[in-house]
């Protein structure tokens, strides 16, 4: 009975979050902007994601990536902490641009990839195996 009843919860939350209006990336960019203004510093993504929720009340935050990036804009730059994981990535895991490779050669004058970074949000690592898991927001 109780798993019957978590259930319907779970469809009436689901109604009420259809109702909710959408935040635009003008507002967020904002709020960020003021909260760079202020001097505010976020010690990881779950602090900046309250601080929007809490100041856009019943509006449906976009995604992580998008909230970054708008971040990232603003002129916050992103510190961050990596994890080591099996599968190679294509794009900017923070951002979701493309990563360029930075080359050198070696002696006998073959290309040599040295890292891969960024240019939107100045993100670099030396093997695309390194994924980023927390983040700081500083000014």
């Amino acid at each position: 009975m109780e798993r019957n009843l978590s259930f319907f919860i779970r469809i009436e939350k689901l109604k009420a979050a259809r109702n909710k209006e959408k935040a635009s990336e003008r507002e967020i960019y904002n709020l960020l902007k003021n909260a760079y203004e202020k001097r505010l510093m976020f010690r990881s993504q779950g602090e900046l994601i309250k601080y929007l929720k809490d100041n856009l009340k019943d509006k449906i935050l976009p995604s992580k990536e998008i909230i970054r990036k708008i971040a990232i804009k603003v002129g916050y730059k992103i510190k961050y902490f990596t994890k080591r994981v099996d599968e190679e990535y294509e794009e900017c895991p923070i951002c979701g641009s493309p990563l360029t490779k930075i080359t050198t050669y070696n002696i006998k004058g073959e290309p040599v990839i040295l890292e891969y970074e960024c240019k939107l949000c100045k993100f670099k690592t030396k093997d695309k195996k390194d994924l980023p898991i927390k983040f700081k927001f500083i000014l």
